[in-house]
């Protein structure tokens, strides 16, 4: 078993085999990731690897309170000009809001992911992260917001009428 042998020397497998397997074996690359030893990694390495360790945690909706290294990498695709500062942008702040008392913090990273999926002209993206936002956005104080982020949604991924409506009430 991967987990009992403990951690593994290895290198990161280019971007595509990665996609495949998030894409068919999820579990078990999330499994192989959480026992790879890093320690020799260069630093291109390892900021890839906080990024898709922190991903393949979000999509399985784990918490990502232990996925400290993303800031990092955010920190990074920034000075990379890397169209990924759009996805550490989001999981930046998904890892914020796992302490659970920095909801502020939290949102504007997701607010500066936003901006950084329309300056990439990411539409996939920028509608998966305006709903993500909207979630935070249900405070009174921030309806004019909320009403802004359902436009977004709205014109960037056809929505059946009934699910429109779900979202404004």
């Amino acid at each position: 078993s991967i987990a009992c042998s403990g951690p593994i020397k290895s290198t990161m497998p280019d971007d595509a085999t990665m996609e495949r397997l998030r894409e068919t074996k999820t579990d078990s690359l999330t499994t192989v990731l959480e026992n790879i030893d890093i320690t020799q990694f260069t630093k291109d390495e390892k900021m890839n690897y906080a990024w898709w360790l922190a991903r393949l945690h979000f999509m399985q909706r784990r918490s990502l309170i232990n996925d400290t290294l993303i800031h990092q990498a955010l920190e990074y695709y920034k000075e990379q000009n890397s169209p990924r500062i759009v996805y550490a942008y989001l999981l930046a702040g998904e890892q914020i809001n796992s302490l659970g008392n920095k909801f502020k913090e939290a949102r504007e990273l997701y607010e500066k992911a936003l901006e950084a999926s329309n300056f990439y002209n990411d539409t996939y993206h920028n509608e998966y992260i305006a709903r993500h936002l909207l979630e935070s956005y249900r405070a009174p104080e921030d309806h004019k917001r909320y009403r802004e982020l359902l436009e977004i949604i709205k014109n960037n991924k056809p929505l059946s009428l009934n699910a429109y409506y779900s979202l404004i009430y």
